[in-house]
């Protein structure tokens, strides 16, 4: 398997799994709007998550700057 093939792969496999756990984020955030949670908390929540997201990214990539 070439270089060019092993990243295709492995990029295919980080946007499945990706894909997957936003799709489930967003179904426990409509679980929760329709448990009645108030909509400002969800938009919080939403917030910190994205937040946290790029955080990761940054420490996984091991940014400096």
């Amino acid at each position: 398997m070439t270089p060019a093939q092993r990243f295709s792969r492995r990029i295919g496999r980080f946007y499945l799994w990706f894909t997957g756990c936003f799709a489930a984020f967003l179904m426990a955030l409509a679980l929760l709007e329709i448990e009645g949670m108030p909509r400002v908390w969800i938009g919080y929540m939403f917030m910190v998550a994205t937040i946290g997201l790029y955080a990761a990214i940054g420490v996984i990539c091991r940014t400096s700057n």
